[in-house]
């Protein structure tokens, strides 16, 4: 996959369009074709920065349970989203799949039925010990390989230390045009994963191929 070539996003669970700035950042040409939403305030930020050019103007669909992916199919280079946290954040009770508020396997439904050739996520570093293992065993079983690094706001300039855990994922035979493949010697991750501390910030925290799934460890 070319990333300077016009790139086509799907933006799930958009908040107020933070992740689509960022994949912006880092790939120019993005542009985000549709926005998937229900929070009203959320919903609001998203039509305010579209309204002053901050953000691509696309629709918004208010329920991901009902947002068929499949006409979507073909149109759309990649997924983004930052389905949410609370199932899996110290900060609350931790149900994982039990929580309510579980939408991974909503995501996992509309990322199958896109088909796109890239998948980016975002979540609370906790998510890493818990749900993790699903997310990526998910996504290699559609036929990608998944890696994920743990980052905190501070090693990227901002004046606190909330960690964040980022996942990558790419259709097997994709080559990322200007963009390395992460490489990490599988082994080494998976000791890295489930061992010891993992280094912050320092590139690919797990790296799996479609016969391999690394999961736990601290966060």
């Amino acid at each position: 996959m070319n990333v300077a070539a016009p790139t086509t996003v799907l933006s799930l669970c958009s908040g107020g369009g933070g992740l689509d700035l960022g994949l912006r950042c880092a790939v120019p040409s993005a542009r985000t074709v549709c926005y998937v939403e229900n929070e009203v305030t959320a919903c609001g930020v998203l039509a305010a920065r579209m309204a002053d050019g901050g953000l691509d103007d696309a629709p918004v669909w208010t329920d991901l349970l009902s947002f068929d992916g499949r006409p979507w199919c073909g149109l759309v280079d990649i997924v983004i989203g930052g389905y949410p946290c609370q199932p899996f954040s110290n900060a609350g009770r931790r149900l994982g799949s039990d929580d309510p508020r579980h939408l991974w396997p909503e995501v996992r439904r509309i990322t199958a039925e896109v088909g796109p050739r890239l998948a980016f996520f975002e979540n609370v570093g906790a998510h890493l010990r818990l749900g993790f293992r699903e997310v990526a065993t998910d996504l290699q079983r559609m036929g990608y390989r998944v890696a994920a690094t743990l980052l905190t706001a501070s090693e990227v300039g901002a004046p606190h230390g909330r960690e964040r855990l980022f996942i990558l994922a790419h259709r097997t035979g994709t080559r990322l045009t200007g963009a390395e493949d992460a490489g990490t010697d599988r082994d080494d991750a998976s000791e890295r994963v489930r061992g010891s501390e993992p280094q912050r910030g320092s590139g690919v925290l797990a790296h799996s191929d479609q016969q391999h799934a690394h999961g736990g460890g601290d966060a």
